[in-house]
């Protein structure tokens, strides 16, 4: 298969080396960016936006145009987000599933939202693991495309294009500290209605959905606005257990969710409680840590269509947080929604996202992630 490289030349920050990876608490060792590349260019198309060296992603446009792989030092460094082992073998690939890992996009809401191909509609699978075209590969960005016609389970059907715009950030748009190694991107989930009537009237309102699988192991956090009372809700159904208490914890700036990969569960948390960033903190077992922040859009006024599946009046959530069981790996799945407008044929949305990824020592990631969220993470609440 081949291998588009699109390079920059910006180095975020200083390279570390020496480190014992796997990441403590992680099960599946993580890959080299080098390794992931080898096992994607047998079986699909790989994108590679950054330098051999320096910052890197790596994108699989014909599954999803997931962002695979992300590494600050390259293709020598380790992969920091979450890839499933199933790759390694020739059956995946006969079937390629979005919960290979990575970052994705997908339609909401879960339930009840378009999920059934229409005829003989464009596109190979889902939105979240589908065909996507290469409509543009400049610098340190690429977009890619994917047509849609889908159904729900009211019969109502949907014509659309999904894009997904990937790009590398600069340096001076990456929040650093001494002795952390960072990168960043911004991924902007596009929705435009191709049909015939319009989506929020003629049809029930949809929005955008973005999922980014991680290594488990850690705290997810969730910062709130100052002092709300039960700022989460527990996703009970749908083949998720309740949360006991011991694996939620809140305080006036955050809740906090235990992701060790080992027990199904969910939470989600609505925009008029939430604050514009989701984080996660791997923290067991000393350095190097990994922190993950990503910002993204949260309007308390807005339609939001993702609820459990036994509660669906109300608002919905703007962000969630999935800990999987280790059933196909042992990973958390940090996500968050675009509003549903009420789109007319031939009108467009967007769902801008900006992730940081940071390894380093544990007082430095909690320092700079204190100051990129305005919260003192030194009283977060962790899991160890």
């Amino acid at each position: 298969m081949r291998t588009l490289c699109c390079v920059i030349v910006t180095l975020l920050c200083t390279v570390q080396s020496g480190w014992a990876w796997q990441l403590p608490g992680q099960q599946e060792p993580a890959l080299t960016l080098r390794e992931l590349v080898q096992i994607l260019d047998r079986h699909t198309d790989v994108v590679r936006l950054g330098e051999t060296q320096g910052p890197m992603l790596v994108v699989t446009p014909n599954v999803g145009a997931i962002v695979l792989g992300a590494a600050p030092g390259g293709m020598t460094d380790r992969n920091l987000l979450w890839v499933s082992p199933a790759i390694k073998k020739e059956e995946f690939w006969k079937r390629p599933s979005p919960l290979m890992g990575g970052i994705r996009s997908n339609l909401a809401p879960q339930w009840g939202g378009p999920r059934t191909r229409v005829g003989s509609s464009p596109g190979r699978g889902t939105i979240s693991g589908g065909l996507y075209r290469l409509r543009e590969l400049s610098g340190n960005m690429a977009t890619f495309a994917i047509p849609f016609h889908l159904q729900n389970d009211k019969g109502k059907r949907y014509r659309g294009v999904v894009t997904r715009t990937i790009e590398l950030l600069s340096a001076e748009q990456v929040p650093h500290i001494e002795d952390v190694q960072g990168m960043g991107f911004r991924i902007t989930h596009g929705l435009t209605n191709t049909g015939n009537g319009t989506w929020g009237v003629d049809a029930d309102p949809i929005g955008l959905w973005s999922i980014a699988m991680l290594p488990s192991g850690g705290t997810a956090i969730s910062p709130i606005l100052w002092g709300q009372k039960n700022a989460f809700r527990d996703y009970g159904s749908g083949g998720n257990t309740v949360q006991p208490q011991e694996r939620v914890r809140q305080n006036a700036e955050v809740v906090a969710y235990k992701a060790d990969g080992k027990e199904k569960g969910k939470i989600g948390t609505l925009a008029h409680r939430t604050r514009p960033y989701a984080a996660y903190l791997r923290h067991t077992g000393g350095n190097p840590g990994l922190l993950v922040v990503t910002k993204f859009l949260v309007d308390p006024r807005a339609r939001y269509v993702d609820r459990p599946r036994d509660d669906q009046t109300g608002n919905g959530d703007v962000a969630q947080y999935y800990n999987s069981d280790g059933t196909i790996g042992h990973y958390l799945e940090v996500e968050n929604h675009s509003p549903a407008m009420n789109l007319a044929p031939g009108e467009s949305q967007e769902h801008a996202t900006i992730t940081w990824l940071y390894t380093g020592p544990m007082d430095k990631l909690k320092k700079l992630g204190g100051r990129i969220m305005q919260i003192d993470m030194n009283k977060i609440p962790y899991f160890h």
